[in-house]
């Protein structure tokens, strides 16, 4: 009865060992690589695919781990995503990533990245990309930024049209603190002058895939000197002097130097140069320029 006991018991040890064995096995920690590496060592095969969007979610990434053991890869910042199809936009990523693959297994990850030509189409869904690396000094600025600031969403892809495309830093968020500290940041890395206001557009894309931009408003901070009990009028002209806009409505400033917030909404305006003048009716204080 002993030895049957004891034959049992072995037995049973014989079948779970191996079960123990196999869980550790698969359970081990991912060995931790970059991708350049984990394609220079031919751990990996990679196919990227567009998602039909040009900012945010628009990369996605298909690893094919080739190796027997499991892998954890980081995804580099800066980034280049060359499309097959060259009149479609390169796009950039600007924050560090990961995706873990099992042992000859197949992952799927979708990637944050942005377009650096906003004059060609939008890419096309399902069309293919080629990896590369940006050598924009201005690029890198910015994906250093970004890994120390929170940045507004809405000012990244606005941001990096700034450096790519030279269009206006103006189209960037300044509502906040941050913002501002932003918007300066960007004025210094893009040469660009920080304007006094802000000019967000909505972006559609046109039935060819191009964009459409459009400025919807303008907001920014008014500053001056006055005089204190005055009545103050604001009006909005062409460069050319032609008045597009009048309030007909007067404010009396309770001190000597006034800072105000101005918004207004352009909807539909001609693209140009304008500007908004303050006056007392009868004599112009200050004037101050934007653009659509």
């Amino acid at each position: 009865m002993f030895k049957s006991i004891f034959t049992t018991r072995l037995k049973f040890l014989y079948l779970i060992v191996p079960f123990f064995i196999l869980a550790f096995v698969y359970h081990k920690e991912p060995t931790r690589i970059s991708l350049d590496e984990a394609i220079k060592q031919k751990l990996v095969t990679l196919e990227l695919n567009s998602t039909g969007n040009y900012r945010g979610n628009s990369v996605v990434f298909k690893v094919q781990n080739q190796s027997t053991k499991p892998l954890h890869i980081t995804i580099p910042a800066g980034n280049l995503y060359h499309p097959d199809n060259e009149d479609e936009q390169t796009l950039l990523q600007l924050q560090d990533d990961f995706i873990v693959v099992n042992p000859n297994e197949k992952a799927y990850k979708v990637i944050n990245a942005f377009c650096t030509e906003s004059g060609d189409g939008c890419p096309t869904k399902d069309s293919g990309f080629t990896l590369a690396k940006s050598d924009n000094n201005k690029f890198n600025k910015l994906i250093a930024y970004l890994k120390d600031h929170q940045v507004n969403p809405l000012s990244i892809q606005p941001a990096v049209w700034a450096i790519s495309d030279n269009r206006s830093i103006s189209h960037l968020s300044d509502a906040s603190a941050n913002d501002k500290e932003f918007r300066s940041f960007m004025s210094e890395v893009t040469g660009q002058k920080n304007t006094w206001y802000s000019s967000p557009q909505e972006v559609d894309i046109d039935p060819y895939g191009n964009f459409v931009f459009e400025t919807v408003k303008i907001s920014g901070e008014l500053e001056f000197d006055c005089r204190k009990g005055v009545k103050i009028y604001q009006d909005v002209y062409k460069e050319d002097g032609e008045m597009v806009m009048s309030t007909n409505q007067s404010f009396t400033p309770l001190s000597d130097h006034l800072i105000f917030r101005f918004n207004l909404a352009v909807r539909g305006w001609e693209k140009g140069d304008y500007y908004v003048k303050v006056h007392t009716g009868n004599r112009e204080l200050s004037r101050f320029e934007f653009s659509i």
